[in-house]
């Protein structure tokens, strides 16, 4: 009777024969300190830059007038729902991702990562398509009957949103591509 090592053995020879060795991926390989260092850092400083963004942001404004920041203010809850869904997205495909990495499924790895690519896609058009249909709504509603504050808030939220792009890829690409 032949063992196991022999099906894996014959599986390995036949997979030498037709394609060239394929690079192991360093998630399996690596030691795990290491790893972890390679892998969080660049994340850490994504959102450090972040973060400053906001904080810098609200001290600009802050030298426009009261009802700049308060605009700013106003507008932070959408920015969070905006970062929540590029986030989700990619955690989403991390997990998708990391799995297919666990099955040496490498085609499903490159499937993946062009799904992570269309759906930051698709999140950007949601975040067009609330912005066209939304804004105003949300600071005539925010603003409270006060019209400098909606108008500041409109305009920058309009820009935060359109031009949001960026940042889906930029999630997509921080969580889920970088396993490939």
């Amino acid at each position: 009777s032949r063992g196991l090592g022999d099906v894996y053995k014959r599986q390995e020879t036949k997979q030498s024969q037709t394609a060239p060795a394929a690079r192991e991926n360093i998630m399996g390989t690596m030691e795990i300190n290491p790893l972890l260092v390679k892998l969080s850092v660049p994340m850490m400083i994504s959102m450090l830059v972040q973060a400053l963004y906001n904080v810098v942001d609200s001290i600009f404004v802050s030298r426009v007038n009261e009802a700049a920041l308060t605009a700013l203010s106003l507008a932070a809850p959408v920015q969070t729902i905006m970062s929540a869904l590029g986030c989700g997205v990619a955690v989403g495909l991390n997990a998708a991702i990391s799995k297919a990495i666990g099955e040496h499924n490498r085609e499903k790895v490159r499937e993946t990562a062009s799904a992570a690519m269309l759906l930051s896609i698709g999140a950007y058009l949601l975040i067009a398509l609330a912005c066209v249909l939304g804004v105003r709504p949300y600071f005539a509603w925010q603003a409270a009957g006060q019209p400098e504050i909606a108008a500041y808030g409109v305009d920058y939220l309009q820009v935060c949103m359109l031009f949001s792009f960026g940042q889906m890829a930029q999630w997509v690409f921080d969580l889920s591509l970088i396993h490939i």
